[in-house]
């Protein structure tokens, strides 16, 4: 089944929850409208007064119709709340990085003493109690979110990859040198935040490479024509498209400016049974053993070899992920389909043998 939807998409909140309800008030936001899909691309925590708020806003939205990407910030968090004080960088991301006033947010108390060891690692125990679910929340957000026609990460996509979902954690969180880039492996839109976008548009025009405002460039992409509008800032904090790269750019410095970014554009999602990769009838071909060799370290499939029934052989390259993948045999006479799972030899329709 596909179903549009219009899409409402904020980053790097950092605890401007006031902020956040007035941009989404003027972007027309309604959390009641079945067409209304709401999306945060992370570090929606940390440094601004409100992260508490931010958090019930969240979880009290339709989960259909939500999607909360990770952020480094979030990681941030998690790791306070998993770990208390013991954890490896809660230290400094209280000092440094703003999760202290997470901790005063979401302590309920006026002035916590977040000097106090021991008293912080009370808190995170508090925390943990007080709002059941809390640590799933957080172990429970993806690194990306793909619509048919976006991907929305929170940094970026690794452009170097075979496969752009090879991004690993770190780059997802992290990534600012590649921002302008474009990812070669998807022919989608990348939206994402954790920078200041007038840098991204920066690093692009050193390059050469042509950067709009949405405002002024409402269209997105040849094939994937999305129409974007902004609210929130319109100044060199406003979102930015480089068309040459298929990107969009949130900014992230909600916490200088005390605004926040919706970005707002219709797109579809197909759900797994109108996109299922099972092979047809017309593509079924006769059964073949095969052998597959995995490089776990890689996270992709190095060789396939095997031998068809007709006598023809099987070696070729494939992607997977830890529960099917789907590979072209482009050297059949025409090329095939099929599916297979985990199993060391499975038969062309992905049975086990």
């Amino acid at each position: 089944m596909t179903k549009k939807y219009k899409f409402f998409v904020v980053s790097d909140v950092h605890g401007e929850y006031d902020a956040m309800i007035e941009a989404l008030q003027q972007a027309g936001f309604d959390k009641s409208n079945p067409d209304h899909f709401f999306v945060s691309l992370g570090d929606s925590f940390d440094r601004g007064p409100k992260s508490r708020e931010i958090y019930q806003f969240f979880v009290n939205l339709n989960k259909d119709r939500k999607k909360i990407v990770k952020g480094n910030h979030d990681v941030m968090f998690q790791e306070y709340l998993e770990k208390g004080m013991e954890g490896e960088f809660v230290l400094f991301n209280i000092l440094h990085n703003g999760l202290g006033e997470t901790i005063k947010s979401f302590s309920h108390l006026d002035t916590p003493d977040v000097t106090s060891y021991e008293i912080l690692d009370e808190y995170s125990h508090y925390i943990r109690d007080e709002y059941y679910g809390i640590k799933e929340f957080f172990e429970m957000m993806p690194l990306w979110f793909e619509t048919d026609h976006t991907i929305m990460v929170h940094a970026g996509l690794n452009p170097r990859v075979p496969d752009w979902k090879l991004t690993d954690e770190h780059y997802a969180l992290w990534d600012i040198a590649d921002a302008h880039l474009g990812v070669p492996t998807t022919k989608k839109i990348i939206i994402f935040g954790h920078y200041h976008a007038d840098q991204v548009a920066e690093q692009a025009r050193r390059e050469g490479i042509k950067v709009f405002d949405v405002k002024d460039c409402p269209v997105m992409g040849l094939s994937n024509q999305i129409y974007f509008a902004s609210f929130g800032n319109v100044d060199e904090f406003g979102s930015k498209i480089i068309p040459n790269a298929n990107k969009v750019a949130i900014d992230g410095c909600t916490n200088l400016t005390h605004k926040v970014n919706v970005l707002v554009f219709e797109d579809t999602i197909t759900t797994p049974d109108e996109k299922s990769n099972e092979p047809t009838q017309e593509q079924t071909v006769n059964t073949a053993t095969i052998k597959v060799s995995r490089d776990n370290a890689m996270g992709y499939v190095t060789t396939i070899d095997g031998v068809r029934a007709d006598g023809g052989i099987i070696t070729t390259t494939a992607e997977w992920n830890p529960t099917t993948y789907t590979i072209n045999m482009a050297n059949y006479p025409e090329a095939q389909w099929f599916t297979m799972g985990m199993a060391e030899e499975v038969d062309i329709d992905g049975e086990r043998i």
